[in-house]
């Protein structure tokens, strides 16, 4: 596979940016079920801390669940899910808005390009 600079392999055929980033899929498997999972009703009601470590434990219970149901599976992700520190495009705060991204379970991670529209 050819790459570009940065080390960001390009696909011959459609020129579509991928890059392996070790441990990436992992990485996004938990922040996308994190943010299936996430509740905020109940962390609004003034609790203790002992209900405080009660509803960490449940919801961290809740996302190993999902994400067991979704191992194996690709991922889709946003800019901000990926792990910080990889080139551009992958970047996790880029310039000019948050991009989508699939995340294969061989940590390849695959910019989705958006169709063009034609006015």
């Amino acid at each position: 596979m050819p790459v570009r600079s940065g080390g960001v392999a390009v696909n011959g055929q459609n020129a579509i940016p991928s890059i392996h980033a070790p441990g990436s899929y992992e990485h996004v498997l938990e922040a996308v079920c994190f943010e299936a999972c996430y509740d905020p009703s109940p962390w609004l009601d003034d609790c203790d801390e002992v209900r405080l470590a009660e509803l960490k434990a449940e919801q961290a219970a809740k996302v190993v669940e999902l994400a067991e149901q979704r191992r194996g599976a690709p991922v889709h992700a946003q800019s901000y899910q990926l792990p910080s520190g990889l080139p551009a495009p992958f970047e996790t705060f880029p310039t000019g808005g948050q991009r989508c991204f699939t995340v294969e379970p061989s940590d390849v991670i695959t910019l989705r390009m958006r169709p063009v529209r034609v006015r």
